[in-house]
């Protein structure tokens, strides 16, 4: 049993990491972090592994969970969603992945792996995503009076 995160280099991928942390920390189990890379080059691709299980260490001591048991696979592939879904193991529990806002537009041109991801699995998938933006709400149109 484990969960399964797939790590994404941004801010949502860094907090789908430590959602999955904390699934795992209140499961008892262990957490697969999987990185599909579009770098091909041996000597990059080992200098990515090393920087990304480092920028995980720092996510999950963030966290502030404790000891959670992870392990890293990078890889790499086109089509992100095959390769997540070629890793998670049969035994996993949840897979969990961010997800960023998109246009319409922009969804329908660039396709989505976070869609492929959460219609394919064969398991629950948690899907991160940011808190909405805050800012001043817009004022409530005002009546006029009817004196």
């Amino acid at each position: 049993m484990s969960i399964v995160v797939g790590l994404q280099p941004s801010a949502i991928g860094r907090l789908a990491v430590q959602e999955a942390a904390h699934e795992a920390h209140l499961r008892a189990t262990s957490l697969l972090v999987i990185h599909v890379s579009e770098v091909v080059d041996v000597d990059l691709l080992a200098q990515q592994e090393a920087n990304l299980r480092e920028e995980i260490a720092d996510l999950l001591f963030e966290a502030d969970l404790g000891e959670v048991d992870w392990t890293l696979q990078v890889t790499n592939g086109a089509d992100v969603a095959e390769e997540i879904l070629h890793l998670v193991p049969d035994d996993a529990d949840l897979l969990v992945i961010g997800a960023r806002r998109r246009s319409p537009v922009g969804k329908l041109i660039l396709g989505s792996a976070t869609q492929s991801l959460v219609l394919r699995a064969e398991l629950p998938v948690l899907v991160v995503k940011t808190a909405p933006r805050t800012g001043p709400k817009p004022s409530a149109p005002t009546r006029p009076s009817t004196r």
